[in-house]
């Protein structure tokens, strides 16, 4: 018996795949410029349908689907099933680019695949241990609450494994190690890690906060905002 997993990455314009056979990769790669006219595919359903195809799944034991918005509800990996997938979609209005994009993969495989696992991994679950004076806006509480306004962090999967790497080559307890983590592409994002827990981190309650990026402007004066409309 085999031990395969394919793991989907369904960016806001791309959609990353890769295919293990234990901690083997047979296979790899990244569909580019989903849904741009005369780029690639029309959307992620189209690109996630194309890997399928092109990928020998026999074997298949679970697909891993990055998912980029799991709100305050998902704290740990969960097995996609029709509530789960409900309660991603409501939190679409969190992360619009990215939700969409995750729910489609997630789609397109539990179709293809019925009898196949679809397990969902949040980026925001890492940085559930945020305490609450790193997680909270200074606004009115009851607002907050109401509107799930706070600060729930990303790339988390990835401050995750890194901190955990550095432990490993640093040959030290990652329950005993501080780090300060980078994630540094398109979207870019600082975490301090302490034992093994997210403790503070750069992005808020969307992607958009905190360090400049490829196509977002980091943190912003909100005076800005109202000097353009004058």
């Amino acid at each position: 018996m085999t031990d395969r997993v394919l793991v989907l990455n369904c960016g806001s314009s791309s959609v990353k795949y890769r295919l293990y056979d234990g901690e083997t990769i047979r296979d790899r790669g990244t569909v580019e410029r989903v849904g741009e006219p005369g780029g690639g595919p029309a959307d992620h359903a189209a690109a996630v349908r194309g890997i399928l195809d092109r990928l020998d799944l026999t074997g298949l034991r679970a697909v891993g689907h990055r998912v980029v918005h799991g709100g305050r509800r998902f704290s740990q990996p969960v097995l996609v099933d029709d509530e789960v997938f409900a309660a991603i979609a409501d939190l679409v209005p969190l992360a619009p680019l990215h939700n969409p994009a995750n729910l489609a993969g997630i789609e397109v495989a539990r179709r293809a695949l019925p009898d196949v696992p679809q397990v969902a991994v949040f980026d925001t679950a890492f940085h559930h241990t945020l305490p609450e004076a790193a997680a909270t806006y200074a606004i009115e509480r009851d607002t907050a609450e109401r509107y799930g306004i706070r600060r729930y962090g990303f790339h988390g999967t990835s401050h995750a494994y890194v901190s955990k790497r550095t432990a490993e080559l640093l040959d030290r307890p990652y329950a005993e190690l501080r780090t300060i983590t980078l994630h540094l592409g398109n979207g870019a994002s600082a975490c301090a890690v302490d034992g093994g827990r997210s403790v503070a981190t750069s992005m808020g309650m969307s992607p958009l906060e905190g360090l400049v990026m490829g196509t977002r402007s980091g943190d912003l004066d909100p005076t800005v905002i109202f000097h353009l409309r004058r």
